[in-house]
């Protein structure tokens, strides 16, 4: 069952009625608006019927009023027939039973309307019937006048009774108009009765058609339904206690928090006081109210500093924390807690303490005897170097010694190339006999000198020349014997500075 209020309704939830109730409601109201016009056409025509039935009452007795008519004149003219009365009488009497048949019949028809008119429509025909027998009579009355006087007689009796049966046949007649409008009037009621049930099941069915809409109207998710899984949003007061048992949890508890289960993080508990937890508590703790004393496992301090402090006991300067074996305590560094350095160090010391002897790595001397850049200059006796894989010669005297800065042995025929070469990138052919070597490092200035030697070319005698070009190169040229410049395959050149 579904409890529903409409849109703007009122009452409580106990007066709401179900949608399937309004759908039932509604079918019946349907049916008998239905039934209701079905009455409202029956007795429309129950009221035609009975005005017909009226009209045929009418016409019967029109009818019969005819046939008496036609019954008296043909009495007359069979009185006047004096030679025919046998046979007029006996046809007049014929007539008149006709016509009193005629009569009962009208009266019959009278009292049943649809009867009525049927037995008026044969009366009229033997009236009709009548008529033409009448008209047989006076034709052969002349030859009947011996019995004219009985027949006379029998005439008049017969038009007494024709003329009973017309009172009788118009007082029926009158009876079943009376009886018709008494069954117009009880139509017309019907039909009056039948168009205010016709009205009064339109309104039905328009208050059950609205009902419908307005349960139409309601969106079934948000019912409240006494069965099913439903979700309830919104605040809902409830006036009594609910009886029964209700699962889940509640948004909000007053006077405490009923549980019997345990939670590793009861998010819907916000605050606790202190002094309602006892026992171990597991876990890290979001944050502590106050400071915990180092005797609770704290430090005692609200600073990291101070905290430090405290753990450590004092605060002296040059000791530090130090293992005595059985506690951490401040103390002095001592010698044996510095381990001795047996290991390649890197990097550069700010300072040497004392001098560092040449068996040592050090020049053995604490003093610069040099200027610039020169440190040892002329004062110490150096063994004879080397460098890489390869000895100086043992030098003898004091005068200086300058390296060479720069060589080369290329073939200058056709394209130069080089043979060997250091400090020197390339040799550029420039004209016969003329050639540029250049440096891969230039000279500092144009100072150098330039070495020139080679092999001769076509024959002894030949001559070479060289000078500093620019600070990254110099110029060498090959004359021959005579003084004409000549390419040379084999030529050597080194640069000193």
């Amino acid at each position: 069952m579904t409890i529903y209020r409409g849109p703007g309704g009122t009452g409580s939830a106990t007066s709401d009625s179900d949608t399937t109730e309004f759908q039932e409601f509604l079918v019946q109201s349907q049916a008998a608006r239905d039934a209701a016009l079905a009455a409202q056409a029956a007795a429309e025509l129950a009221e035609t019927n009975a005005e017909t039935a009226e009209t045929n009452a009418e016409t019967a007795e029109t009818n019969a009023e005819t046939a008496a008519t036609n019954a008296t004149s043909s009495a007359s003219a069979a009185a006047s027939s004096a030679s025919s009365a046998s046979t007029s009488a006996t046809n007049a009497a014929s007539s008149a039973s006709a016509a009193s048949t005629s009569a009962s019949n009208a009266s019959s028809s009278a009292s049943a309307a649809a009867a009525s008119a049927s037995a008026a429509l044969t009366s009229e025909n033997n009236a009709e019937t009548a008529e033409t027998n009448a008209a047989a009579s006076a034709s052969s009355a002349a030859s009947s006048a011996s019995t004219a006087t009985t027949q006379a007689t029998n005439a008049a009796a017969s038009a007494s009774a024709a003329l009973a049966s017309e009172t009788a046949a118009a007082s029926s007649a009158s009876s079943a108009s009376s009886s018709a409008s008494s069954a117009s009037t009880s139509a017309s009621n019907a039909a009056t009765s039948a168009s205010n049930a016709a009205s009064s099941a339109t309104s039905a069915a328009n208050s059950a058609t609205a009902a419908a809409a307005s349960a139409a109207s309601i969106n079934p998710s948000d019912l409240v339904h006494i069965s099913g899984t439903e979700t309830i949003t919104g605040t809902k007061t409830f006036s009594q206690t609910i009886t029964g048992s209700i699962t889940g949890n509640a948004g909000t508890a007053t006077n405490g928090v009923v549980t019997t289960g345990s939670y590793a993080n009861p998010a819907w508990i916000t605050s606790l006081a202190g002094s309602k937890v006892s026992g171990d508590i597991s876990g890290n703790a979001a944050n502590v109210t106050g400071t915990v004393a180092i005797a609770n496992g704290g430090t005692g301090q609200t600073t990291r500093q101070n905290a430090m402090d405290a753990l450590a006991g004092s605060v002296t300067s040059g000791q530090y924390l130090r293992g005595n074996g059985t506690d951490v305590v401040m103390s002095a560094i001592q010698v044996a807690d510095v381990p001795i350095l047996n290991q390649n160090t890197t990097g550069t010391a700010s300072n040497v303490t004392g001098t560092v002897a040449v068996a040592n790595g050090g020049t053995g001397v604490t003093t610069s005897t040099g200027s610039g850049s020169v440190v040892l200059s002329t004062s110490p006796t150096l063994t004879t170097p080397n460098i890489n894989s390869a000895q100086f010669a043992t030098v003898t005297g004091t005068a200086p010694i300058y390296p060479c800065r720069a060589w080369v042995n290329f073939n200058g025929t056709g394209a130069v190339t080089l043979r060997g070469a250091g400090n020197v990138s390339s040799v550029t052919w420039i004209s016969t006999g003329v050639y540029r070597v250049n440096f891969t490092t230039a000279m500092p200035d144009t100072t150098f000198a330039v070495l020139v030697s080679g092999e001769p070319a076509g024959g002894s005698g030949n001559k070479y020349y060289g000078y500093p070009n620019v600070a990254g190169s110099a110029t060498v040229i090959s004359y021959t014997g005579t003084g004409a410049v000549v390419d040379t395959s084999i030529i050597e050149v080194a640069i000193f500075r």
